[in-house]
């Protein structure tokens, strides 16, 4: 696959269809962010591409929500059901510890910035370990649906971030 900037994002079909962030799964076991704004900024494309990377998370049970704030924006929620993946057949396994950040024009589809950064082994653990969990669990989506909408409802995403539980990506 061809990611360059300029050009029509080439995992489009695979990333929710609304404007927003989100973390996905590949079928080669790597994951990746999409960042999917309309009208993206020059400072937003800068920030993506060279900003400091900042991670947090806020975890409940086997609950898990991903933070990620990028140089001066504003932190990001990263969602992220591992079930609808193995819903559709695709073994999830994570095999890559690249984690690769795309910002996506919304309004045309088109790639305007990309960053890929090396995660530490804990802090894939972290993670995977739980996802691997939620895998396991028949209900895990309405479960987590519920848990979200909850958080959403009662804090912002700044608030959110204050309460994250940060975590070194390095």
């Amino acid at each position: 696959m061809l990611f360059a900037i300029g050009e029509t994002f080439p995992l489009i079909g695979v990333i929710p269809k609304g404007e927003g962030t989100t973390l996905n799964y590949t079928a080669d076991g790597s994951l990746f962010m999409a960042i999917k704004w309309s009208n993206i900024s020059s400072k937003e494309k800068r920030e993506v591409k060279n900003g400091v990377i900042q991670f947090r998370y806020i975890q409940e049970d086997d609950n898990i929500l991903m933070l990620m704030k990028l140089g001066t924006l504003p932190p990001m929620e990263f969602p992220f059901d591992p079930t609808i993946y193995t819903k559709k057949g695709v073994e999830f396994k994570v095999r890559s510890n690249i984690l690769s950040i795309y910002a996506i024009e919304h309004t045309n589809h088109k790639l305007v910035s990309m960053r890929a950064i090396g995660l530490h082994q804990n802090f894939l653990n972290n993670f995977c370990n739980i996802w691997e969990q939620n895998v396991k669990n028949k209900k895990f989506t309405n479960d987590y649906k519920y848990w979200l909408d909850k958080l959403f409802c009662s804090f912002t995403t700044n608030e959110l971030w204050s309460k994250g539980i940060p975590i070194d990506w390095k």
